[in-house]
């Protein structure tokens, strides 16, 4: 009877499907401790985080994101993998240790090249798909405890500045015009005179009424137009 083989005949799914089953005790193991090292772990550190009373926004993130990054020193640790990866070779290669189980694989209507790219791979994907997931997970994790690319910009910054006391319009107006009355010069990646209300066009007509210098981007064409005033 002819088996099962993939397009490219190097991938035999039904071995595949027999290594998942056969061996899940290590795949599952190892998602559940990637989940735990990352997302779980970190989760638990960024929600039992205390802060000083009085702390600013400012601090607050930068604690945050420290408490986060903190928490990454489990999930780089290179000993899990060694012993995971180990088992998980032991495992799909378990056949070779016995006279009797060797002839009877190697007997099936599979190739050699088929039978090794197909345990290599699934030894490899009981360490990556675990990988992945606790990343994805993770990402979510972070985004959902505000630990984004803001905080890591508060961070490393000079100085801490707050423009407004809420979300609204005319807190964006404000942080607009206080770019610019505290620039030598404005860069404006947008097309000269680009007649939009958007947020870079007020900063822009903003600019042109107190006479600041303004170097014009194009988007497009990466276009570096001359210094206006």
């Amino acid at each position: 009877m002819q088996s099962r083989k993939s397009c490219f005949n190097v991938f035999h799914t039904a071995i595949f499907r027999k290594n998942a089953a056969s061996f899940w005790p290590i795949w599952l193991s190892y998602t559940l401790m990637c989940l735990w090292v990352l997302p779980i772990y970190t989760w638990l550190q960024i929600k039992t985080l205390t802060l000083a009373e009085g702390t600013t926004q400012a601090e607050r993130m930068e604690e945050l994101l420290r408490s986060a990054v903190g928490s990454l020193h489990l999930a780089i640790l290179p000993f899990p993998v060694f012993v995971f990866g180990a088992a998980s070779g032991i495992a799909v290669f378990s056949y070779l240790y016995q006279a009797r189980s060797a002839n009877m694989v190697h007997a099936l209507p599979v190739s050699r090249k088929e039978l090794f790219l197909t345990n290599y791979c699934s030894g490899l994907l009981f360490l990556l798909a675990p990988q992945f997931l606790a990343f994805c997970v993770a990402v979510f994790v972070w985004f959902g405890s505000g630990v984004t690319r803001l905080e890591y910009l508060l961070r490393h910054s000079t100085e801490h500045l707050t423009v407004g006391t809420g979300d609204c319009r005319e807190s964006y107006i404000n942080q607009n015009r206080y770019l610019v009355d505290h620039a030598q010069y404005l860069v404006a990646v947008s097309e000269e005179h680009e007649e939009q209300k958007t947020g870079s066009f007020q900063v822009t007509a903003y600019a042109r009424e107190n006479g600041l210098e303004i170097i014009y981007i194009n988007p497009d064409t990466a276009e570096v137009n001359d210094v206006l005033k």
